[in-house]
Formats: structure tokens, C-alpha cells, sequence
């Protein structure tokens, strides 16, 4: 099974290579250039972020959670989603 998941040879520039350091190094250079650092700016926000609760926003989260609360963040979990860090879906539960 092994095998017949590797990568036999790769088409570059229309030309095929079968050699498997040759497919190697064309992997390569092809994702070096694809992922290398763009050198530019995308610019800056002209924004600053908050780094404290306004008084409302504290009071808010010192409330005490409601059972409301709680079954509209469990019924809101999908049943079918990726597994948690223990290997289990939520539909598990």
C-alpha cells in the first residue's frame, strides 16, 4: 500500500521527471518558492485594541450562567464535528 502512495514522478515544465532525487528537488524548489516570504507590508491598523472590560463587559461576565445559557451552548455544538483532544465526538457525549 505503501507503493502506490508515492509520488512517482511529477510533470515541470512539460517536461516528466522520474528520478526520485529529481522529484525531490523540484518538490522542493517548488515549495520553497510558494512559501517563502513575500518581503511586503500589508500595512497597519489604524486602530488600537482595548486592552481592558468597559464596566458593562465586567458586570456581564461576573453574572451567574443561566441554564439557558448552558443548553443553548450544548445544543448549539455540532453532533458530527472533528473529535476533542480525548478522541470523542460531541455526539458521544
Amino acid at each position: 500500500k505503501r507503493a502506490s502512495l508515492a509520488v512517482k514522478g511529477i510533470m515541470v515544465d512539460g517536461d516528466w521527471v522520474d528520478d526520485p532525487s529529481g522529484v525531490k528537488n523540484e518538490s522542493r524548489d517548488h515549495f520553497d518558492s510558494r512559501f517563502q516570504d513575500p518581503g511586503t507590508c500589508h500595512g497597519k491598523l489604524n486602530f488600537t485594541f482595548p486592552n481592558r472590560f468597559t464596566s458593562d463587559q465586567a458586570t456581564e461576565l461576573e453574572n451567574p450562567i443561566s441554564k439557558d445559557e448552558i443548553r443553548d451552548a450544548v445544543w448549539g455544538c455540532g453532533e458530527n464535528k472533528s473529535p476533542g483532544p480525548d478522541g470523542f465526538t460531541f455526539e458521544f457525549f
